[in-house]
């Protein structure tokens, strides 16, 4: 999936996004700041938010929630992921989806489109989203460099704010880690690293602080 296929102008009301979620809700938090000049933290109209599994309960207060009209802008926005979907949740979407409300867009983000009800499915756009390539020389010259030098090697992402590449090297770093033959060793490095990768698509994550202490937290590997 290309996001360049996508604008503020021809945007669909409903997406449903196959592949891996951390990453994609990543992908589509930069498009929705990038492209809309939405600031997604502590925004009402930004809805994001992710379930083991997604239950009635869950499609309620969605659908209560997009009836109210947007606070700060002209747009809402729902990004929810999830591994599992029950039946009665999903034809609670469907309601919504079957008479959407305007400048209201969804974002349905999980790994498979198995789980999905073909009436869902029949009302959103499926997009499918390809596992994000990781250039492993880039991972290991962070992972070799000291902290200070870490610091410089992330300046670009913290101040850009550019979280797919923060999760990107997060998904390359925690790929390395499982690799080694050490790995019970590293087992306390990659659970660091694991909670950090879980937590940086939360409302409110601070991508610095978060690659901060990913930089200053790791030790040196002799790569």
């Amino acid at each position: 999936m290309n996001f360049m296929n996508w604008s503020k102008d021809n945007l669909h009301h409903t997406y449903i996004c196959i592949g891996e979620p951390t990453s994609i809700v990543g992908k589509l938090v930069s498009f929705i700041e990038n492209d809309f000049g939405v600031k997604t933290t502590g925004n009402p109209d930004v809805f994001i938010s992710s379930y083991e599994g997604f239950g009635i309960d869950d499609a309620r207060l969605i659908q209560s929630s997009q009836l109210q009209k947007p606070v700060m802008g002209e747009n809402k926005f729902y990004i929810i992921s999830f591994s599992s979907v029950t039946h009665e949740a999903q034809n609670s979407l469907l309601k919504i989806l079957e008479e959407p409300t305007k400048d209201t867009h969804f974002f349905i983000v999980s790994h498979s489109a198995n789980i999905f009800l073909p009436t869902l499915v029949s009302r959103a756009q499926i997009e499918f989203f390809s596992k994000p390539s990781i250039d492993e020389e880039i991972v290991k010259s962070f992972l070799s460099s000291l902290p200070n030098e870490r610091l410089d090697f992330i300046k670009d992402i913290v101040d850009t704010k550019d979280r797919g590449s923060a999760i990107e090297l997060l998904e390359g770093i925690l790929q390395f880690l499982r690799k080694q033959e050490g790995y019970k060793l590293n087992a306390k490095y990659s659970k660091d690293v694991s909670s950090m990768y879980k937590y940086i698509n939360d409302r409110g994550a601070s991508i610095k602080m978060i690659m901060e202490y990913v930089s200053l937290v790791l030790p040196r590997f002799m790569i």
